[in-house]
């Protein structure tokens, strides 16, 4: 598994104050990008076999879109490697502090 933080901030809002869709896909993107630079291993092997890592498709689910400056966790881990496939889960998750 790997970890990204992130802030909500005016380049990744829409004119409401809202994470864009575009924008917590970017960071998916981004935090997967860099799993692959932590895992030296993985690299080498792809590299001696002249393979590469492709988002063949992405299924999103929304439960809650969040707002401007709100801080961000990005992670994604990989599961049900195959020969020619595997599976990775990313998600995006607002950290939210409540007032007491």
């Amino acid at each position: 598994m790997y970890s990204l933080k992130y802030k909500v901030t005016t380049s990744t809002c829409d004119s409401e104050g809202k994470l864009k869709l575009y924008s917590a896909l970017q960071m998916m993107q981004d935090c997967s990008e860099m799993w692959i630079d932590s895992e030296p291993e993985v690299k080498d092997y792809f590299l001696q076999q002249n393979m590469a890592q492709l988002l063949a498709t992405r299924q999103v689910e929304i439960i809650r879109v969040p707002d401007y400056k709100e801080e961000l966790t990005v992670t994604t881990s990989v599961y049900g490697m195959k020969p020619m496939f595997g599976f990775r889960n990313s998600e995006v998750n607002a950290i939210i502090e409540f007032n007491k």
